[in-house]
């Protein structure tokens, strides 16, 4: 039995007739007869029954036909599957904290056509999913007083990191926020909601803590799942506040928000972690994580 005679068989009974089926499929009809005959003769018994207004499959002929059918559309699933394997891909995880990097275009822009899958995660579930070899590279932003909690993590997990940028966070309230015509110090802001989208980070020792003031001002904290869900929720928190690195204007606007423009908090690092060793990514990859939030 070949692929070909279950092409021929679906499309027999999609014609009703094997004259019309052999003009469709482009062979003979005596040639298309044969193969039939050959087929039926392989599986013992016939498949059509033939009259005078037509060919109809028999209840056997049902079966095999539906059969054909599930094996054909396998057949195309399997070739799908094999030809994006071909294609390079790219599984890419970002900060809650940082602008979705636009690898693809930078890509293309290379010659490259590579698959680029792009999600958010928190700094924990990144590590983790770039050490299990589920994610290629995560960019990641963290406060600079957790870097050595997070280089150990690094070691540990067998990753490479490469710091891209720091900067000092700023402080986004809603436009309605009393913050914005205060002076902001860790007194004032112990009576505030800090709305946060990743902090699954250690406790700070008393000594960080004073170096960190605003990280541990807050009495009250409200995780957000996302960065969109974050960025909306302050918008709607006359007495909230969030740390963050610089926002564009249109993110201010879009989720009604402001900076406190005379406070600069602690220091921020934005960093790109992959696999070591076997595992890391190729060159172009690599040079592509050095051209980002740079």
């Amino acid at each position: 039995m070949q692929i070909s005679q279950l092409r021929q068989a679906l499309e027999i009974e999609a014609c009703g007739s094997i004259t019309a089926a052999a003009r469709k499929l482009y062979i003979s009809q005596p040639n298309l007869s044969k193969g039939l005959r050959e087929l039926e003769e392989e599986l013992g018994t016939d498949l059509f029954i033939r009259t005078t207004q037509g060919i109809h499959p028999t209840p056997a002929g049902k079966v095999f036909l539906q059969s054909a059918k599930d094996i054909l559309q396998r057949l195309d699933n399997l070739k799908e599957e094999i030809q994006s394997e071909k294609e390079p891909r790219l599984n890419v995880l970002y900060s809650p904290y940082l602008q979705p990097p636009n690898l693809a275009d930078l890509l293309k822009n290379w010659g490259l056509c590579w698959k680029v899958t792009i999600r958010q995660a928190g700094t924990q579930e990144a590590v983790q999913k770039v050490a299990m070899q589920e994610a290629d590279v995560a960019f990641l932003c963290y406060p600079v007083i957790y870097g050595k909690f997070f280089q150990q993590q690094f070691v540990q997990n067998q990753l490479a990191c490469q710091t891209l940028a720091r900067g000092k966070y700023r402080m986004l309230l809603s436009r309605e926020s009393p913050l914005l015509k205060m002076a902001v110090t860790q007194e004032v802001l112990a009576d505030y909601v800090q709305v946060v989208m990743d902090w699954d980070f250690p406790a700070l020792s008393a000594r960080q803590k004073k170096d960190a003031p605003s990280f541990t001002a807050s009495l009250r904290m409200v995780r957000a799942g996302c960065r969109e869900d974050g960025l909306a929720l302050l918008g709607q928190i006359k007495n909230g506040y969030m740390l963050y690195p610089a926002a564009g204007r249109g993110q201010l606007k879009q989720y009604g928000l402001a900076e406190q423009n005379r406070w600069l908090g602690e220091e921020y690092d934005i960093a790109a972690i992959y696999g070591s060793g076997k595992t890391a990514p190729s060159p172009k990859v690599l040079e592509l994580i050095e051209s980002y939030y740079k």
